[in-house]
């Protein structure tokens, strides 16, 4: 009983809660300043906005890369992603929805980088000692820089708490003086419930999509929601402002590997209806469109939502209401789920994209959202074909050298045998370097050797042209005389008698004197006239066979 008392009365707390807004009366000043949400009230960290930045507001905003503190190592590890960059794009997602103009992360690293800057502590130094100079190479007059204190899960008996954490600051590019700062640390226990119905319902859509680290990628959003919430405007510019779309939800769903030829990269947004949204991947692609889906799909899509949240509160002990059922369905109904996909086509390659989502309505006020983790690759773009290998014979074996490709998403490469010159190829090897040994062969057969490159995408080039090669039991066997098929007088030097002379005649005394020796290959056969004769006389007499 109560459970079912305390859900009526927490809603309506947060729908009180929802509806209010945070006011500041700011020192030596008349004006009201207004926090930029509701965010502001649930603010447990540290944040100041200095008497100069109620005097200075920036025009066009720029995130620079985050840094962690002290380089840690944190304990959620998002394959090769930094979390550095994943608590950046969540800020950058924040400081989009105020009323500055901002510069697109790509266009800020690509300034940086053209300009030399690629070290964090290099350009926080020019912030300080040259800003101006900073700010012609970025072209924004304010800064935001970061350091990630928090990116972790720490295990609590059976639940676990999901901590996301920063400190960011805004700087003034002309001056170089500080503007706001904020520290703060944004804590859930995953695995646990809430009452909140649309964080309830879009925490357990992500679930459901299989979107990855489901919990930190909300509590970075959470994180910064907050920590925006902080950063004082004056009252007239909030009023100006037109009520942006909602965007609640916006993921990349089947990212992970590169995209290759064919393959489709998809794209969903949930937010208000009755507007126009698209999607551009960086610089590369823009205006992907995303049209709503259809009402079956919201409908298999709510009643999955409804089963997952009812199975988790069973396995936490909790019992879900029907008040709740209620209320994430009504939140579920008066939002819009808006899909679209872009196929890759032949001969595209491209790394490291981000994909923005833009969501227009009627009144064309626009809102905007990056995907904060998933990184999009492109790649349909095969390696070049391999140069001929060149070969060495060794003992069972054969060395392969090639001229290495020089592709920057090159792997490695594959190295293909056969006993024929025209089919029957197996792989044998796999190498990231530009030579390789094929062991397990048998001394004096053919075997038949190509390679191709292999590109981070799972892309394969061409195949070199085939070449043939021998494995033997000495180097550079096959570059000795091959006298015969007459065979007489002494033997002064090393020399091979082959299958392909065969069979040789001894019509006179064969003498293998000192300094000479005869290798004699597998299928050679000696004839011996009346009275000949093989006399080994300080010399070497080598004999191969096959098992």
């Amino acid at each position: 009983m109560q459970k079912k008392t305390v859900l009526p009365l927490f809603l309506s707390l947060l729908l009180l809660f929802l509806s209010g807004c945070a006011h500041y009366a700011g020192e030596d000043s008349g004006k009201v300043l207004i926090a930029t949400s509701e965010a502001f009230q649930m603010f447990r960290g540290e944040f100041e906005n200095t008497p100069y930045f109620r005097e200075f507001k920036p025009t066009t905003i720029a995130v620079l890369p985050f840094q962690d503190l002290e380089r840690k190592v944190f304990s959620i590890d998002y394959d090769a992603e930094n979390p550095a960059n994943i608590i950046r794009r969540g800020m950058y997602n924040h400081i989009a929805s105020l009323p500055f103009k901002d510069v697109e992360l790509y266009i800020s690293d690509m300034r940086l980088k053209n300009a030399g800057l690629t070290d964090i502590p290099e350009i926080e130094a020019m912030i300080r000692e040259n800003p101006q100079k900073l700010k012609s190479i970025l072209g924004a007059d304010g800064v935001v820089t970061g350091v990630v204190t928090h990116f972790d899960r720490i295990f609590l008996g059976i639940y676990s708490q999901v901590a996301v954490g920063c400190e960011v600051k805004l700087w003034d590019l002309n001056t170089g003086r500080l503007l706001w700062r904020a520290k703060h640390v944004s804590r859930a226990h995953a695995g646990g419930v809430t009452l909140n119905p649309i964080g309830l319902a879009i925490s357990t859509v992500a679930s459901v999509w299989n979107l990855r680290q489901t919990e930190m990628l909300s509590q970075t959003d959470a994180l910064f929601r907050e920590i925006v919430s902080t950063i004082d405007l004056p009252e007239s510019t909030m009023a100006a402002q037109t009520r942006a779309p909602r965007i609640d939800l916006f993921a990349t769903m089947n990212s992970g590997k590169p995209y290759t030829l064919g393959k489709k990269v998809a794209f969903r947004v949930i937010g208000d209806p009755g507007c126009r949204a698209y999607v551009d991947i960086g610089d590369y692609k823009a205006g992907i469109p995303l049209t709503p889906v259809s009402e079956d799909v919201k409908d298999a899509l709510r009643s999955e939502v409804i089963a997952a949240i009812s199975k988790n509160y069973e396995e936490t002990g909790h019992a879900l209401t029907p008040e709740l059922i209620a209320a994430v369905e009504k939140e579920l109904a008066a939002r819009e789920i808006y899909e679209g996909t872009y196929t890759v086509e032949p001969g595209e390659q491209k790394y490291d994209l981000l994909a923005k989502c833009y969501l227009v309505n009627s009144a064309g006020t626009m809102s905007t959202a990056i995907d904060p983790v998933h990184t999009i690759h492109i790649d349909s773009l095969p390696p070049r074909a391999v140069a001929e290998p060149s070969t060495e014979s060794l003992d069972g074996k054969v060395r392969l050298t090639w001229t290495a490709n020089g592709e920057e998403d090159l792997t490695g490469y594959e190295v293909w045998t056969s006993d024929s010159p025209l089919s029957g190829y197996r792989m044998a090897e796999k190498t990231e370097k530009s030579d390789v040994v094929v062991v397990g062969l048998t001394n004096f057969s053919d075997v038949y050797v190509k390679v191709r490159a292999v590109d981070r995408a799972g892309n394969t080039g061409k195949f070199s042209h085939h070449v043939r090669a021998v494995p033997l039991p000495v180097p550079g066997l096959y570059d000795l005389p091959q006298p015969g098929p007459a065979l007489s007088g002494d033997v002064t030097e090393a020399v091979l008698l082959v299958a392909e002379k065969s069979p040789y005649s001894v019509f006179t005394d064969w003498n293998i004197v000192a300094g000479g020796t005869v290798y004699i290959a597998p299928g050679v056969e000696l004839l011996f006239a009346p009275d000949s004769s093989v006399t080994v006389d300080g010399g070497g007499f080598m004999v191969y066979g096959r098992n």
